[in-house]
This record gives C-alpha cells, structure tokens and sequence, in this order.
C-alpha cells in the first residue's frame, strides 16, 4: 500500500506486474511469502495449489453476486496482522457440462 513502491496503491492494477514487453516483474516491494531465512518453505507448493484450486472453481463453477448485495470491494478489508476481505456472500452454480451431469 506504499504510494512510492506502487503508485495508485488503492487501485486494481495487475498491470504494475508486468514490463512493456508483457512479462511479469516482481518488485521488491512485494513479499508474500517473506524472504531469506525466513521466507515460507511451502511457497512453491501454495502457488500451485491455489492455481489448480482457482481454476478448477473457474471451470466447474459460475459465481455471481447475489441480487440486492453491493460488490466486495478489493480494498474493504479487516485490519490486523494481515489484510483479510471482510465477510461478503457470494452464488456459486455448478456449471452444466458434460462432466457434471454424472455428479
């Protein structure tokens, strides 16, 4: 959120990650995972998972914001030792395909 390591820190930007020739760039600013001695062994293994996992839900699942519900916003978030969105509902339909049809 530090307006000199990312501008416009309160706007959605994947862009920021990527030079001009559309390749990704880790700044130094960012750390997820920690670093040096202290950065997650697991690493690795929780990115491959959370892409297997998103895009097994982005496949076999169709998520709409319920009716009458405001949008979750990316930055209204609970405060503490780290950033986490705050409770929103979200509707989640198993999408029709031939893989489905025998669930």
């Amino acid at each position: 959120m530090d307006p000199t390591a990312f501008p416009n820190p309160e706007e959605f930007d994947p862009e920021r990650f990527f030079d001009t020739n559309g390749n990704f760039r880790k700044p130094k600013e960012l750390v997820p995972f920690g670093m040096g001695m202290r950065s997650c062994a697991g690493a690795h293994l929780a990115q491959m998972e959370f892409f297997l996992i998103t895009c097994s839900i982005l496949q076999k699942m169709t998520l709409k914001n319920p009716p009458g519900q405001d949008m979750p916003t990316v930055f209204t978030s609970e405060n503490g030792f780290s950033r986490s969105p705050r409770p929103f509902k979200v509707l989640v339909r198993l999408r029709k395909t031939e893989l489905s049809k025998g669930m």
